[in-house]
């Protein structure tokens, strides 16, 4: 008796294949123009979230800012995070803007561009 055995034909693996590279082809770019803003989205509530918490340290303590976010830990903030790019928020009090500001570089890290987000208007 032939017996033959079960498989995958190189031609199916190939096809296969060649499919999975088209659909990633084409969703890969759609999903990538999404984090960008995903990303400043993510900024600003973080900003709010400190806002919020250096209004509750304002309020308890005899109505004075603190010197620097780090102070909001761990009464306030679990831990000051990292903006999302990776790079450390800049707090300034008093602030030139505001009573405080607070500002994510963006995307090219640096505080002055035009991708900066800020708990002030600019």
């Amino acid at each position: 008796m032939l017996r033959r055995e079960r498989g995958f034909t190189l031609i199916e693996l190939l096809v296969v294949l060649v499919i999975l590279g088209l659909l990633i082809g084409l969703v890969a770019p759609r999903a990538m123009r999404r984090i960008g803003p995903a990303k400043m989205q993510a900024a600003r509530a973080q900003i709010a979230m400190f806002e919020q918490a250096l209004q509750h340290y304002y309020l308890e303590n005899n109505q004075v800012y603190p010197a620097s976010l780090d102070a909001l830990v761990p009464e306030y903030l679990e831990e000051v995070p990292l903006d999302p790019w990776g790079n450390p928020y800049v707090y300034r009090y008093p602030g030139s803007h505001k009573e405080f500001d607070i500002e994510s570089g963006g995307a090219d890290g640096s505080p002055g561009g035009d991708d900066d987000i800020t708990n002030y208007a600019r």
